[in-house]
């Protein structure tokens, strides 16, 4: 297994992961939206990631952070987050790491969230 930057050869794989989250009911409402713009120009998710790490056009309540995939056997099974500083909420649930692992990778079958 190996961390990587979000890369288009693991594409597809990352596509089935969110849609296994969708299938089992995750409570991100923002992933069904994130899975059209990945499907529509893969680029600009990147890109969209690659502002969230250098601090820009973040939504509010956010903080910078550097997000890398986890990769096994040629196949995205999750990703970490690396946040460069805590808000209010993050020092109380949160902190500095954050990661998901996709649902059928999982020894419990649910995706985690932290």
């Amino acid at each position: 297994m190996f961390l990587i930057e979000p890369a288009e050869k693991y594409k597809a794989s990352f596509i089935e992961a969110m849609r296994e989250v969708i299938q089992e009911g995750a409570q991100d409402p923002d992933l069904a939206e994130r899975l059209k713009e990945v499907n529509k120009d893969f680029e600009v998710y990147r890109k969209g990631l690659q502002d969230q790490a250098e601090g820009k056009n973040l939504k509010p309540g956010r903080v910078p952070q550097t997000t890398y995939w986890f990769i096994d056997n040629n196949e995205y099974i999750g990703q970490a987050r690396i946040r460069h500083r805590l808000n209010e909420a993050l020092l109380i649930n949160g902190g500095h790491i954050g990661y998901d692992i996709r649902p059928s990778k999982h020894g419990l079958g649910s995706w985690i969230w932290k």
